[in-house]
């Protein structure tokens, strides 16, 4: 039970008025902490100092009362107040108040005041509970109540100082000292006994409790509040309430507080404030919940060093407030109620910014050398401005901030203190690399940020490692730039090494664009410049010397390969870059690294040991030679037969087998492929194409048999073979006069060989595809009444062939049904059986000896078969067979000379023909091979070489002269001319020249393509600066005629030529381009570029024609009278918005964009209105090809090549030339053949005697 004081039943506690009864006044009504303590000893000797033993037992009870702070006011500081109004005499304050007070069996002891007792004291050192506990245990009292265990001092106003009991009771809270240790306290709080502990923590939640139920530190502000519910920063701020009040004015204590105000927080005000005063801003009052409810205020202030953009932030949006408070400081509201935080002047504020700015703003940045580094015991320093690559980087570099008192007159104390700045700034380290190639662009190489450490008792050192993150910075060649800074100054600092290559070569590299290997053909040119470049040990690229002499050499998986390499070498003007061009590679040892034929290409320096080595793949060249297998190919070929070996051994030009899945071309004439497909077969892993029973003898009897292999469209191999020779013959005697109306019976058909015997392989098996019969055809019997008959082993009995029963010759014709060059005609004559006895003479029939004194010379020479048909030549070749002795007889039977003029015409036309299809077939052959020649080499020189030769302007020139009798030649020996003769000419100084010579272009396609686009007759148009100078070229007559006598046709005749066709005549003062031009020499148009849908340039697309064209110096500056120049003009009306293309490809991908017709390089062309040119042919009259400045000189090799070429070209003309007069010729005899045989078909139906044409001739008249 708790102990009661009471004198005459009056509580003695309360009795109205003294510090007791007015403190319980003042505190607030919410519940005390009473705690129960029982003293007692454990031994019974245990003596005060008077000697006396003491009590066994003392009781004292511990009540604390809470004195909040009401409306801004401290309770405390209304009970001195009151105290002191009542006499009391009180001299204490808020921070010297007595918080404990001592009765002794109710009798207050006036000197027994103490500051605390230890459980009071706050324990937690951090956080915002131990800030809110320490401000808050001020406003709690202590009212200790004893009783007699407790001795008083003699004087009744105290408790005896050494007493056993008033030590422990001194002490509650802390740890028993030595004389404490016989002393046992007993606690007890709401009857429960509790521990030491477990009062702390109670009497801490206690306080917490009555602070947020019964302070109210701050009402309300000044200004209307801005509410803030549920703050995201509740720790940061200080607060606990989920709602706050925002204010910018408070008044406090008399004093007036607004947002912005400059204050001084005392060093010590509170938490965080404990080394030195802090000059800050006033940003905000916040004030925990609603007005009339008790809560914290605390105020938000900006330190000075804190920039004014990193301060507390208050943002409203869209009636929702809320509060940021960054770097600001939160801080108790009891600062400004203890004193430790004052209003500052302007002229304090001010004073306080300088000092500042000195102390913190830094001056500038160092680092330090090896010697500094040294005495710090760190290996540092930057090295010098130069070195040479390799150099060994710092382990370390070592940076200082400078402050303003720092100079270079002060440079040899640099290690002092108070030169280094020692706040903690953050420096940033920033390695950039610029190439010395190009110092346009830089490479990061590192970014670091550091904060200062100390060696050596000496703060502020910004310690970079170098050498353990970047062991090799110092190996690439170039500018190092090292740039220090600091975050939020503009303090900078910036070294730049300079680092050199090395002067000795290590190693040569290909300077590639991307591909990892090149791929060539053999025998063909690289398809790029080869680029090398020469680097040290440290790959930095290094100039290659004055004179560098090398040679090249191929190997394979590190063995040579047998080889020649050609090239033309340069080296650039700086001397890091050595060019070669037109390589050639030459070898026949490509089998041995086949199928990959991946190789290296060494380019080797012959003065010293060093290399590059660049991967490539070289492959066989063109297909050039075919060898057959077996070599014998082509005996005993018969129609019908299956080929069951042959293979064609593929070769390029220098002995290589071609790669596998290599195609050729097959052209097959009297063979055919079994299975139908195409006739671009693949060579093999072998460098073979295997046509082993792939091919089919189709030709017949005798017959050329052809096979071609082509290397695109060029023929390698044209071989010419013939089958076996057959012939069909009668075995049979057929009588020479026969009975009308008789049987010819068991007529024996033979085929025999070149040997004269039977071909027993000519067998009737038509079940197993073989099929032979014999075919009997005679004029009397209709087409449907032919009979066949089976050939059984070489022979053919046919059993009767009934003969007409009219009188006259009879002739059928026997030939094989398939084979029709197996034939043979028979001829016998058919007369009426007459009895001799009445037998009258009849009249001489000419025709009827004449037959048979033919055969009479037939039965005296030797058996003749007759092996052609009237359709057998499908070529429309003419053969004529010939029996001289045959032909002389019956020549000399004939009585009719003008039959036998027609005869010897109709032989004389065949025979010319004749001669003319060989002479074809030697100059085709001819032209093949000349053909050939020149793709030979073609293959060997750059394309860029022949294109570009024999095209400047000199040749032009010299084709259109050569065209003597058109108007450009005339004009232009008229420009050529001295002044003297132009004068005959009126407006002959407008006369500017011809199209061709106007302009000029870059290359051969150009060239080409737009001269094939323009036309011979645009190409040699007459271009005329005046309308007036364009129609005195020519004048007409009053009918309308050309009058010959105009100044041109006069000047034409003057150089002894005439000009006898149309020509174009172009003037200026036409409509110009208007669009705008570029402000280059040449003045290109400002075309638009053309898009697709997509909105993007076509692929491929190179430019507009009317751009590509290159004016002369001599016509740049010319204009019209309205200030335009020729390619507004002239080549904007000749091309128009015509648009150039790499390839077909790419043209017909543009069709859609499109307007004025567009070319490729590839001899595309599609004109403006959808029609497109198809096929090829090179223009006679080009526009000059301008040589680039940077195309490199022809070797002497090229130069020769070029003109065999041009040479082998005049050839290939030349032979066209008598391959068409050749086929003249052949038409004249042709026609002339048909107008005889038409005669002598019209002498034959008159009735006339019989021709000379024997029957073994037959003549065609086909074109062929």
């Amino acid at each position: 039970m708790p102990i009661e004081f009471q004198v005459n039943d009056t509580n003695l506690a309360e009795i109205e008025g003294g510090e007791v009864a007015t403190t319980n006044l003042q505190s607030c009504n919410g519940p005390e902490f009473v705690l129960q303590l029982r003293f007692h000893v454990n031994d019974t000797n245990v003596k005060v100092d008077s000697g006396k033993r003491s009590p066994l037992e003392a009781n004292a009870r511990l009540k604390c009362v809470y004195l909040p702070v009401v409306q801004g006011k401290e309770s405390i500081d209304v009970i001195l107040e009151k105290l002191e109004a009542d006499g009391y005499g009180i001299t204490e304050n808020f921070e010297s108040f007595s918080h404990v007070s001592v009765r002794r069996l109710g009798r207050l002891l006036p000197d027994c005041r103490w500051a605390w007792l230890p459980f009071m004291e706050p324990k937690l050192r951090k956080g915002d509970k131990a800030e809110v506990l320490k401000r808050c245990c001020f406003r709690v009292k202590c009212f200790v109540e004893t009783d007699a265990g407790f001795n008083p001092t003699p004087s009744k106003t105290d408790l005896a100082h050494h007493h056993p009991y008033t030590i422990a009771l001194r002490n509650f809270g802390n740890k028993p000292s030595e004389k404490e240790k016989d002393i046992h306290v007993e606690i007890s709080k709401d009857g429960k006994k509790v521990t030491l502990l477990q009062v702390e923590k109670q009497y801490q939640d206690w306080i917490i409790q009555m602070h947020e139920h019964y302070d109210e530190e701050v009402d309300c502000g000044e200004d209307q509040p801005t509410f803030v519910l549920s703050p995201s920063h509740k720790k940061e701020l200080g607060v606990s309430s989920d709602v706050m009040r925002i204010h910018k004015v408070l008044r406090r204590k008399g004093i007036t507080w607004k947002s912005g105000q400059k204050i001084k927080i005392l060093k010590g005000a509170c938490r965080g404030f404990h080394k030195n005063n802090v000059f800050a801003t006033l940003e905000y009052i916040i004030l925990e919940g609603c007005q009339g409810e008790s809560g914290e205020a605390r105020i938000i202030c900006r330190p000075l060093n804190v920039p004014a953009e990193n301060g507390s932030r208050l943002i409203v949006d869209k009636g929702c407030a809320t509060i940021e408070i960054r770097d600001s400081k939160s801080l108790p509201i009891s600062v400004i109620d203890t004193g430790k935080c004052l209003s500052v002047d302007i002229t304090e504020w001010e004073n306080q910014i300088l000092k500042h700015h000195e102390k913190s703003t830094p001056s500038s940045i160092d680092i330090l050398d090896a010697k500094q580094c040294e005495d710090l015991g760190i290996e540092g320093a930057l090295p010098q401005d130069v070195v040479d690559a390799g150099h060994e980087p710092p382990e370390a570099i070592v940076a200082i901030v400078r402050p303003a008192s720092f100079s270079s007159i002060t440079a040899s104390a640099s290690l002092d203190q108070k030169y280094i700045m020692k706040e903690n700034f953050q420096m940033t380290l920033e390695v950039k690399f610029e190439a010395e190639a190009d110092r346009k662009q830089l490479g990061h190489i590192y970014s670091g940020r550091l904060t200062p450490l100390s060696r050596k008792g000496l703060n502020g050192l910004y310690i970079f490692p170098l050498k353990e993150k970047f062991p090799v910075i110092f190996q690439k060649a170039g500018f190092y730039l090292f740039r220090f800074s600091l975050q939020d100054s503009c303090a900078k600092f910036e070294k730049e090494v300079h680092v050199k290559a090395l002067s000795e070569a290590a190693s040569w590299k290909l300077i590639s664009d991307g591909k990892t290997t090149l791929n060539v053909r053999v025998g063909s040119f690289f398809p790029e410049f080869l680029r090398v470049a020469c680097y040290d040990r440290f790959s930095n690229r290094i100039p290659f010397k004055l004179h560098t002499k090398i040679k090249m050499k191929l190997s394979s998986s590190g063995n040579a390969v047998e080889s020649k390499c050609s090239y033309d070498q340069f080296i650039s003007p700086d001397r890091y870059t050595m060019k070669f061009k037109n390589i050639i590679i030459e070898t026949s040892d490509l089998d041995k690294i086949r199928p990959s034929y991946e190789a290296t290409l060494h380019i080797c320096s012959k003065d010293d040991p060093v290399s590059a080595a660049i991967p490539c793949t070289v492959i066989p060249g063109p297909l050039q030679r075919v060898l057959l297998h077996p070599v014998d190919f082509g005996k005993k070929l018969v129609p019908g037969m299956i080929i069951k070996e042959l293979a064609l051994e593929t070769f390029d030009k220098y002995g290589n087998h071609m790669r596998k899945d290599e195609h050729i071309k097959l052209m097959l004439e009297g063979l055919c492929l079994l299975e139908k497909g195409d006739y671009f077969l693949k060579v093999d892993v072998h460098g073979c194409v295997n046509l082993n029973g792939t091919l089919k003898v189709t030709a017949g009897y005798g017959k050329p048999v052809f096979l071609s292999i082509f290397s695109g469209d060029e023929v390698v191999l044209k071989k010419e073979f013939q089958t076996e020779e057959r012939w069909l013959r009668v075995a049979s005697k057929i009588p020479k006069v026969c009975a009308a109306g008789s049987h010819l019976e068991d007529i024996v058909f033979e085929v025999i060989n070149s040997a004269g015997e039977v071909d027993e392989d000519i067998h009737d098996e038509e079940e197993n595809g073989h099929s032979h019969t014999l075919l009997i055809r005679q004029d009397s019997m209709r087409g449907e009444d032919n009979v066949k008959y089976s050939f059984s082993h070489g022979r053919c009995i046919v059993r009767s062939i009934p003969l007409p029963k009219n009188e006259g010759l009879f002739c059928f014709i026997a030939n094989h049904s398939r084979f029709h060059e197996l034939q043979t005609s028979i001829e016998a004559y058919v007369e009426k059986v007459v009895n001799s006895e009445h037998e009258i003479p009849q009249p001489r029939n000419l025709k009827k000896e004449l037959m048979l004194l033919g055969d009479s010379y037939y039965s005296k020479a030797p058996e003749v078969v007759y092996e052609h048909t009237y359709d057998d030549f499908s070529d429309g070749s003419i053969l004529l067979l010939k029996d001289p002795c045959a032909s002389a007889e019956l020549e000399g039977g004939l009585q009719n000379q003008l039959e036998k003029k027609l005869v010897d015409d109709i032989f004389k036309c065949g025979l010319s023909i004749n001669k003319r299809d060989a002479n074809l077939k030697i100059l085709r052959f001819r032209e093949s091979n000349i053909v050939l020649e020149m793709s030979n080499l073609g293959a060997k020189i750059g394309p860029d070489s022949f294109h570009n030769l024999g095209y400047n302007r000199n040749m032009v020139v010299e084709r259109i002269e050569g065209k003597a009798d058109t108007a450009a030649a005339v004009v232009h020996k008229l420009l050529r001319s001295p002044i003297s003769k132009q004068l005959h000419l009126q407006y002959a100084n407008d006369i500017l020249g011809v199209v061709a010579l106007l302009g000029e272009v870059h290359t051969h396609k150009l060239s080409s393509m737009f001269s094939a686009y323009l036309g011979e007759d645009q190409m040699l148009a007459v271009v005329c600066k005046s309308r007036a100078a364009a129609r005195a070229l020519e004048k007409y007559q009053m009918d309308g005629n050309v009058n010959c006598a105009s100044p041109l046709d006069m000047l034409a005749a003057k150089l002894g030529i005439s000009i006898n066709s149309r020509y174009l005549v172009i003037c200026l003062e036409v409509r110009p381009y208007t669009r705008g031009v570029s402000s280059d020499l040449q003045g290109e148009l400002a075309l638009p570029i053309p898009t697709l849908s997509n909105g993007e340039t076509p692929p491929g697309f190179m430019g507009y024609a009317v751009n590509k064209i290159f004016l002369p110096a001599e016509h740049l500056q010319l204009r019209t009278t309205s200030g335009h120049g020729l390619r507004e003009t002239l080549f904007y009306r000749l091309f128009g918005k015509l648009q150039v293309y790499k390839s077909r490809e790419h043209l017909y991908m543009a069709s859609s964009c499109i307007e004025d017709g567009a070319v490729s390089l590839d001899g595309g062309m599609m004109r403006g209105n959808g029609v497109v040119s198809v096929g090829f042919g090179e223009p006679y009259i080009l526009f000059p090809v301008i040589c680039p400045e940077s195309q490199l000189p022809l070797s002497s090799d090229r130069v020769e090549i070029l003109k065999q070429l041009e040479e082998k070209k005049l050839e290939l003309s030349q032979m066209q030339d008598q391959i068409k007069e050749e086929n003249r010729r052949r038409e004249k005899y042709t026609r002339k053949l048909a107008k005889k045989l038409e005669y002598k078909k019209q002498i034959e139906e008159l009735g006339s005697p019989p021709g000379m044409c024997s029957s073994n001739m037959y003549i065609s008249s086909a074109t062929p």
